[in-house]
């Protein structure tokens, strides 16, 4: 099932690798949120072998797991006691 990753390639990477990296991404069926190539970063929908191949790539620095499920908050109201 695909998960979020968040995928952060080396500072020393060209336009050249991020767009290898993503054309790769695109190859192996992930699903391509956000991006900056100025930043070197990429938010994906991946299979988790795919994350585990992008690991051993030499221009990618960080691959780590996402949780994107809406966060909820309760409301705590105070009642006014009678005095």
């Amino acid at each position: 099932m695909p998960e979020p990753y968040f995928l952060k390639l080396r500072s020393d990477s060209s336009k050249e690798d991020f767009a290898r990296i993503s054309s790769f991404l695109l190859m192996e069926k992930g699903k391509i949120l956000l991006a900056s190539p100025e930043k070197h970063w990429v938010l994906a929908v991946l299979e988790k072998k795919t994350a585990e191949s992008l690991k051993g790539m030499r221009k990618v620095e960080l691959v780590g797991g996402v949780t994107l499920r809406r966060r909820e908050i309760k409301v705590i109201r105070r009642t006014k006691t009678p005095d």
